[in-house]
């Protein structure tokens, strides 16, 4: 029987805050579509960052439907299509829908436009200068010196 306690619809990248305060919930390949949204239409090929965070076995949640997913059978749950299972890691790592690949350096699965590198220690964008690391960028004007927050743009 399955009485979930829990179905919590944020960002994938809030998962690691979340799951400090409900270490219980898991995340899953369930992407939440929006049919009148300008940039988050599946049909439009961008997926919409927010997924579905549960207490119920990802086992047990059937997405045989959605032409989105497909079953891992190594994980024993839906994923998304783009999601490569990892045989080292044993799990499909993708959050975002990218495809991921595996660093023996780093011990970890990181998205396929990073690389390790060797000055840093661990594994970032191809494009990154090491002398940059630590700078504050914006992530909307993509300058240097404040947040998103605080952008003029």
């Amino acid at each position: 029987e399955c009485n979930p306690r829990y179905l919590v619809h944020l960002p994938y990248f809030l998962e690691e805050q979340l799951i400090k305060f409900l270490p219980e919930l898991k995340m899953t390949d369930i992407v939440v579509d929006y049919q009148n949204h300008t940039n988050y239409k599946s049909e439009k090929g961008k997926l919409s960052p927010v997924r579905i965070f549960t207490d119920i076995n990802s086992s047990d949640i059937n997405l045989s439907f959605s032409s989105l997913h497909k079953l891992c059978n190594k994980c024993n749950r839906y994923v998304l299509r783009t999601n490569v299972h990892c045989n080292i890691c044993g799990v499909c790592p993708s959050k975002d829908g990218s495809t991921y690949q595996h660093c023996s350096l780093c011990k970890v699965c990181v998205k396929g436009t990073s690389q390790h590198c060797d000055k840093c220690k661990l594994c970032l964008p191809i494009t990154h200068k090491c002398q940059e690391r630590g700078v504050v960028l914006c992530h909307i004007c993509g300058k240097e010196g404040h947040k998103r927050m605080d952008c003029p743009s």
